[in-house]
């Protein structure tokens, strides 16, 4: 702000002008125009006497009208600067706000082109590993990234089937009632302890002597995987790590985007 110094009276008052304001108008009606018009004869103007007595108080009305209407103009400058810090403030949280996000956003963007790399890597050491059982790998890993380029679905996991429905007895019971049913006289117990307490309390004689378990069947002997057989499962495993790479690879190369756009 530059500084403020008072400025040289020159001229002289023009009575007459300052005559045809009305100052009771400009009060009841809020004329600013008219106090607008007679703001630099007001002030910069030399005041000598004439001798009428009514033009000076007429002066000083319209000196406190213009005073007024000054620091009127002031509190509103004061209330527009005031809402202009407020709001630089506020635009200085979201700058602030933007810049972590980004620099979040960059953070990400630099581990997910790091995990690719490293996918690339790994994918790299499949398609050695598969060239050394003859199986193209350039084609396979072609048909890998197509399939999940693609619509990025995968199928459905074979539903298992439900599970056997118990045997029924012909009175509609199932086989769970008839294991533990007497022989003897067609009682049924809920486990096979009560039908065993039964029969010995009931039946001692009718008891027949269990039968001895059967022998134990020889363990089968272990035949020795073949090469042949060894290398495929090598080459199968090595197949499914290419695929999961590969998805991995589109997932994270599809993610950079997003990032960089968050």
């Amino acid at each position: 702000m530059p500084a403020f110094h008072f400025r040289q009276r020159s001229g002289a008052m023009n009575w007459s002008k300052l005559a045809k304001v009305d100052v009771d108008e400009v009060v009841q009606e809020v004329d600013l125009a008219a106090l607008q018009s007679i703001l630099d004869d007001c002030t910069f103007s030399k005041v000598v006497p004439d001798g009428n007595i009514d033009n000076f108080v007429k002066l000083a009305r319209l000196s406190q009208l213009l005073l007024e209407y000054m620091l009127h103009v002031q509190s509103y400058q004061d209330l527009r600067l005031l809402s202009a810090s407020q709001e630089l403030a506020t635009q200085k949280k979201r700058i602030a706000t933007v810049q972590k996000s980004l620099a979040a956003s960059q953070k990400q963007n630099k581990a997910l082109r790091r995990e690719v790399l490293r996918y690339q890597t790994i994918m790299s050491t499949c398609q050695g590993l598969l060239r050394q059982y003859g199986i193209d790998a350039s084609s396979l890993f072609l048909q890998l990234n197509t399939s999940v380029a693609g619509d990025g679905t995968q199928q459905p996991p074979p539903v298992p089937p439900p599970p056997p429905a118990a045997p029924v007895s012909a009175t509609g019971a199932p086989d769970a009632a008839i294991a533990h049913t007497c022989a003897e006289c067609g009682k049924v117990f809920a486990t096979s302890e009560y039908l065993d307490k039964h029969m010995a309390r009931r039946h001692p004689q009718e008891k027949a002597p269990e039968a001895p378990p059967p022998p134990a069947a020889p363990p089968a002997p272990v035949e020795p995987t073949p090469p042949e057989a060894e290398d495929s499962s090598i080459a199968e495993g090595a197949m499914r790590l290419a695929e999961l790479v590969a998805k991995r690879k589109a997932e994270l190369v599809s993610a950079l985007p997003r990032a960089a756009a968050a």
